[in-house]
């Protein structure tokens, strides 16, 4: 999904609310984010995806009272970042992606549906799933955060080629 563009006053990308359930499968309004013309979506990330950066995660999180945010934090042809904060009681139904996807708890506890079954998860523990396995979240109880990197094939196989010692030296 391509970033809308629009005629807005001020620079500053706008967050307005869309209820997507129908459109997505999310059982909660999510937040749509609507980019000025004259701003691009790499400009309006958190990182720039040709330079390198750090993140305060925690300063990020941003929890709706009744909901799901979602923020993608990098973005390249290849790799996606994605900070998700769900409310109590909010889920994402299930669904697949045709990208790897790495998923580690930041704060409370998630449950997870993959491999057919729910699994908690919490805070430090870490999710791999197999481009195309179907699976769901949800919060239980209290909010939970967590986050997403999907990464495609293409860089998979790239990162398969490399050894050990030039993981060492990154």
């Amino acid at each position: 999904m391509g970033a809308i563009r629009f005629s807005l006053q001020s620079p500053l990308p706008s967050i307005f609310l869309l209820f997507a359930s129908r459109l997505i499968g999310i059982k909660a309004p999510c937040l749509v984010l609507l980019y000025p013309e004259n701003m691009s979506q790499s400009q309006a990330l958190p990182i720039n995806p040709t330079q390198a950066a750090s993140l305060s995660l925690p300063g990020l999180l941003q929890f709706a009272e009744s909901g799901i945010v979602s923020r993608t934090l990098l973005s390249t042809p290849t790799l996606r970042v994605v900070l998700f904060a769900l409310a109590a009681g909010q889920e994402l139904t299930e669904h697949t992606s045709s990208r790897r996807a790495l998923v580690q708890i930041l704060s409370g506890a998630c449950e997870f549906k993959f491999n057919g079954t729910w699994q908690g998860l919490g805070v430090g523990e870490f999710l791999h799933m197999p481009p195309n396995h179907a699976h769901a979240v949800r919060a239980g109880q209290s909010p939970c955060a967590f986050l997403l990197t999907l990464q495609s094939d293409g860089e998979a196989l790239a990162l398969a080629g490399t050894d050990s010692a030039s993981e060492a030296n990154a």
